[in-house]
């Protein structure tokens, strides 16, 4: 259950039965997109993904498909975010609307204009999924095909001059011609602004509120090491977690991490330079990692 809190003098931040309510009567409660209409689950009531901070609807107006994303904490500086965060197009990215005040919502007796973001809804599927799918099947081909894939999109993500700044399996989305994009850009880095902190599971242990153009380094590394591990060995001793990645940043600070010691092991047997160098980048004392972009860069010869 969700609860409100008061934001300001008049303001409460919206429930997600007041994003139910407005989305089964949309008609003039738009500013901007019309009369969407949603997706629906079979009793016909919207279908909700709804995450700590956010709710997300697909939703067709005018002819196109989008991702609606209502905000269950606003605020104030998204807005900025996205402004700054515009003046950098790149294909990695979908297109993105940023809305001010233009879903009315009631949040107890009260309505009242609030923010919305519109994104061109992303097909395909979530790069957790495809890993978890990948190893149901004990795919080794299909995980050295996300392996690469990612590895392509790390190298173009390191050389842009934002950064995603919540890098994570379920934020990365897997095209249905096999390419990666990245989805969900709240917590971005962009030289004249920054937000909001990114998911424990994917960062170093000593990220903290650190902003700057190296907050996907780790990420990077642990996501790449973990794929290429995957697709040499799709049976990890010890269970992936819920972004489907076998390794635990706390674990291998400390030594315990036992997939990271098994797939450490391995990637020296095979002499996979590339993997070994992943893995011993995942013990460096701080976030940065300023040699990975040429680390990608270079060619692999296990594959």
């Amino acid at each position: 259950m969700y609860f409100y809190t008061q934001i300001g003098h008049s303001m409460f931040a919206p429930t997600l039965a007041a994003f139910r309510e407005t989305l089964l009567c949309p008609e003039g409660r738009f500013r901007t997109l019309g009369t969407p209409r949603c997706e629906c689950d079979v009793r016909g009531a919207p279908l909700l993904r709804a995450g700590g901070c956010a709710v997300v609807v697909r939703a067709e107006s005018g002819g196109r498909s989008y991702a609606l994303k209502g905000y269950l904490r606003p605020r104030t500086q998204r807005a900025d975010l996205y402004a700054a965060l515009d003046r950098y197009p790149s294909s990695l990215r979908y297109p993105v609307r940023y809305l001010p005040g233009k879903i009315y919502l009631y949040v107890t007796d009260r309505g009242a204009w609030y923010d919305l973001l519109a994104a061109d809804w992303a097909e395909g599927h979530t790069l957790d999924y495809a890993i978890r799918r990948a190893l149901h099947y004990r795919s080794s081909a299909d995980l050295t095909a996300l392996s690469r894939a990612f590895e392509a999109m790390a190298a173009e993500l390191l050389a842009q001059p934002w950064a995603h700044g919540d890098l994570k399996p379920s934020n990365i989305m897997v095209t249905p011609s096999g390419t990666l994009r990245l989805i969900d850009y709240d917590g971005a880095f962009v030289p004249e602004r920054a937000a909001e902190t990114g998911t424990p599971a994917c960062n170093h242990p000593l990220r903290g509120d650190r902003y700057d153009k190296h907050i996907d380094d780790y990420p990077i590394a642990l996501i790449a090491a973990s794929l290429r591990a995957l697709a040499a060995d799709p049976a990890p001793a010890a269970p992936c977690n819920s972004e489907c990645l076998p390794f635990v940043p706390e674990r291998i600070a400390d030594g315990t991490d036992r997939n990271y010691r098994a797939a450490l092991l391995r990637a020296e047997s095979r002499r996979d330079e590339r993997l070994v160098a992943l893995l011993h980048a995942l013990r460096a004392p701080e976030p940065a990692l300023p040699a990975l972009a040429d680390l990608l860069r270079a060619p692999s010869e296990n594959r």
